[in-house]
C-alpha cells in the first residue's frame, strides 16, 4: 500500500529516512529547507537541530544563498541565531556571494533586501553586473522565483503580458530584463559609479529621468532627485571594549585613606564624587 506524505518531498525524505537508522542524513543546500520543514512537521527535533547546525557550520558562502532562496520560497523560518549567521555570510563574502552560480537562481526577494544594505562591501559597479547577470538569467515563467519582482514584467504600458508569456525570442527577454532592472533601479546608487560605467553598462537599461539627473551630478556636481551620493558604508567594525585601570594619585604626599580604593571601582563602572581639594589629586588611567 502506498501512503503519501503530504508537503514533504523526496530528497527530504531520503534524509529522514537516513536519520531514523542512525546514518548521516547527507545534508546538502538544496535539501536542508525541506528537510527541516519536514522534520519540524513531524517533530523529528533532532534532525531539526542537525539541520540547523549544518546550517550554521557545514555551508560555503555560495550554499547560503540557496538556503536563504528556498527558505523564502517555502515560506520556512529560522531561529534567529541560524538567520542572522547565514546573512553575516552573506555580508562577509559578498563578492564571492556575486559570482557565485548559485546567485543567477536567488529569490526576488533576497535580491532586494540585499539591494537595500547599505553594509554591502561591494563596488555599485560590480553590485550592478551580478544583478544584471541575475536579470537575464530569470526565467520568464518562473514567478516563484521573481517574488515581490513578479509584477515588474507588466511595468507600465511598455509591457504587453501575452507576448512576455507567449514568446520566447530575445526581444522579449531583452523587455523582460529590462523592466526587472527598472523595478530595482531605486535601490542602486548610480552617483557613485564611475561615469564611463554608468554611461556604457546603466543607462540604457533605466528611466531616462534618472539617467539625466546621474549625468547632471557628474557634469555639473549638482545631485539628483532621490539617489544617494555617497557609497555604502559596508561593514562597521564593533567597537571593542578594552580593559580599563583607575588609579588615583597625589601631586604629594597626602593621605588618600579610602579615597584610593573608591577611585579604582570606577574601572568597573561605580561612580566616584572627588574630594573637595582636588588640586592635590589626579586619577592615572591605563588601558
Amino acid at each position: 500500500r502506498e501512503i503519501e506524505l503530504a508537503h514533504v518531498e523526496p530528497a527530504a525524505f531520503h534524509c529522514i529516512v537516513r536519520a531514523a537508522a542512525h546514518l548521516d542524513p547527507e545534508l546538502r543546500a538544496d535539501n536542508v529547507v525541506p528537510t527541516v520543514k519536514a522534520a519540524k512537521m513531524y517533530m523529528i527535533n533532532k534532525l531539526v537541530d542537525e539541520c540547523y547546525q549544518y546550517m550554521t557550520e557545514g555551508v560555503t558562502p555560495q550554499d547560503v544563498l540557496t538556503i536563504l532562496s528556498d527558505a523564502e520560497s517555502q515560506g520556512e523560518s529560522f531561529p534567529e541565531h541560524v538567520h542572522n549567521t547565514l546573512w553575516a555570510w552573506t555580508l562577509l563574502n559578498i563578492e564571492q556571494v556575486l559570482e557565485s552560480p548559485s546567485f543567477a537562481k536567488v529569490h526576488g526577494a533576497i535580491i532586494c533586501r540585499l539591494l537595500r544594505m547599505g553594509e554591502l562591501d561591494v563596488s555599485e559597479e560590480g553590485l550592478w553586473l551580478g544583478v544584471f547577470k541575475w536579470a537575464a538569467a530569470v526565467s520568464l515563467m518562473d514567478g516563484e522565483r521573481l517574488g515581490p519582482l513578479r509584477d515588474s514584467m507588466l511595468e507600465g504600458a511598455a509591457a504587453d503580458k501575452s507576448k512576455i508569456e507567449d514568446s520566447g525570442t530575445a526581444c522579449t527577454l531583452a523587455l523582460h530584463q529590462e523592466a526587472i532592472l527598472h523595478r530595482l533601479s531605486r535601490h542602486f546608487r548610480f552617483p557613485v559609479m564611475s561615469p564611463e560605467f554608468f554611461c556604457d553598462h546603466v543607462r540604457p537599461y533605466i528611466h531616462k529621468d534618472v539617467a539625466e539627473g546621474v549625468l547632471m551630478f557628474h557634469l555639473l556636481g549638482r545631485p539628483p532627485d532621490a539617489q544617494v551620493t555617497y557609497k555604502r558604508p559596508g561593514l562597521i567594525p564593533p567597537v571593542m571594549q578594552l580593559p580599563v585601570q583607575v588609579s588615583l594619585r597625589s601631586w604629594g604626599e597626602v593621605d588618600m585613606g579610602d579615597l584610593y580604593d573608591e577611585a579604582t571601582k570606577l574601572s568597573i563602572g561605580a561612580s566616584w564624587r572627588a574630594p573637595q581639594e582636588t588640586d592635590s589629586y589626579f586619577l592615572q588611567v591605563k588601558l
